[in-house]
């Protein structure tokens, strides 16, 4: 994630930061165990153009991760819900501290000490429900999972991108400080 000056340089205009709401919110998709309708809209065409174009806006100047992100994109479409769930739970595992667990927590220097988990994910709930997020019972993963977290992302960048749009200076320097 970017800190907030890189957040502030991100976000020069409205359009820049409403594509990178739609780049985080295509990653949500991708990252979490694919459902029907959510794998459906990542492996659409329209949906990997869009997202190209999000690209070049939200990051320009940066060939490498466009061709990243579409050769992502392009890997995705051949791909059928019953084999990128097998891929899904090849790459992370049936476990949370898998061989590459999608939680955050799981990496760093903390990740051993089981009495901070439960601090740094209740930061993340507060952090979530400071603006108006509450990650539902339904989804059955911790706070801290990549998917939840680039949700998250993709949400704040929409924010970021209306309260340019508006001129609202307290709604963008909230939002380049939860960056």
């Amino acid at each position: 994630m970017p800190t907030a000056s890189d957040s502030r340089a991100l976000n020069a205009t409205a359009g820049a930061a409403a594509a990178r709401s739609f780049a985080y919110r295509f990653l949500a998709e991708a990252f979490a165990f694919p459902e029907p309708d959510g794998w459906r809209w990542v492996r659409d065409g329209a949906t990997r153009e869009a997202l190209a174009e999000a690209i070049r806006v939200a990051w320009p100047g940066a060939p490498e991760l466009e061709a990243m992100a579409g050769a992502a994109a392009r890997s995705g479409a051949g791909v059928g819900l019953d084999e990128a769930r097998a891929d899904h739970l090849r790459a992370f595992g049936y476990t949370i501290r898998g061989a590459c667990p999608p939680h955050e927590i799981e990496y760093g220097d903390n990740k051993a000490d089981a009495l901070f988990r439960p601090h740094r994910l209740a930061d993340l709930s507060a952090l979530y429900r400071a603006f108006g997020i509450e990650v539902d019972e339904s989804v059955q993963e911790r706070q801290d999972h990549l998917a939840i977290e680039c949700e998250f992302a993709s949400i704040l960048a929409a924010r970021s991108a209306h309260a340019i749009e508006t001129g609202n200076a307290d709604g963008i320097t909230a939002c380049e400080g939860a960056w």
